[in-house]
């Protein structure tokens, strides 16, 4: 089977990304991950190919040392969305280039969500691959609130709410449905679709961490953690090794 994963975003995305990957290449399947450029490694360590994502997800500037405060010019939060956009833009773009490894099936994370309009086109299946809870339920909030316990009915409201709300992806999921022949279609109201068509969602979450929450429909599981594989030669620094050499014991 020929996957193709979908993990845009920073390494706390593309890390638990080439984990599952590195799962289902141990189980004899050929996989291409789609992430960020910097995250290559973890591709290769993880036994997959890797599809690049060459933008960034900040503005000009941020990482050069050119930013120190509002009244030195710095970024603010209108820059960062208008990168984020942009970010958005090129992660589908590179998806769609993917498209040439002609997937069975293709997993999605949080802000990739137009994979599953990829599959659509494809005529293949798709999955949700989360690191973060994202259907509405009374046991937590949506994640926009996720430091504050908002109650078991305004949790579940809540959560119903939150998928209305405009992202910096949802241009993207739009030109990829247009770009691939599909009618158009607001994500809110995809979601809902696939949710009554029964979309799976896996969720890299250990149940000591997150128990199941007893509304979850069954095509909603909790699998564990997802671990990249470690580095060949890996090893913890000199700082991190405990010394082989007891040291002085402590005056009484």
């Amino acid at each position: 089977m020929r996957v193709l994963v979908l993990a845009p975003g920073t390494r706390g995305d593309a890390a638990p990304a080439a984990g599952l990957a590195a799962a289902f290449v141990a189980d004899g399947h050929d996989v291409t991950l789609v992430a960020g450029a910097d995250y290559a490694a973890y591709a290769i360590d993880a036994g997959c190919a890797h599809v690049a994502i060459t933008a960034s997800m900040t503005p000009p500037g941020v990482h050069d040392g050119t930013e120190n405060d509002e009244r030195s010019g710095a970024p603010g939060v209108r820059a960062y969305l208008a990168s984020l956009r942009e970010y958005m833009d090129a992660a589908a773009s590179t998806a769609l280039s993917a498209v040439g490894s002609s997937p069975d099936v293709v997993l999605t994370n949080a802000i990739s969500p137009y994979g599953h309009d990829i599959a659509e086109h494809l005529g293949v299946p798709s999955a949700a691959a989360l690191l973060q809870p994202a259907e509405p339920s009374s046991a937590y909030p949506p994640m926009i609130a996720a430091t504050r316990d908002l109650y078991p009915i305004s949790n579940r409201l809540a959560g119903a709410l939150a998928e209305r709300v405009r992202t910096p992806y949802d241009p993207a999921c739009a030109r990829v449905r247009a770009e691939l022949g599909l009618l158009p279609e607001p994500r809110s109201t995809a979601q809902r679709r696939r949710r009554r068509a029964g979309l799976p969602v896996h969720h890299g979450i250990s149940t000591a961490v997150l128990p199941r929450p007893a509304d979850w429909s069954d095509r909603l599981t909790l699998d564990g953690f997802w671990c990249p594989p470690p580095r060949p030669g890996w090893g913890p620094s000199a700082e991190l090794t405990p010394s082989s050499t007891p040291g002085p014991r402590p005056s009484s």
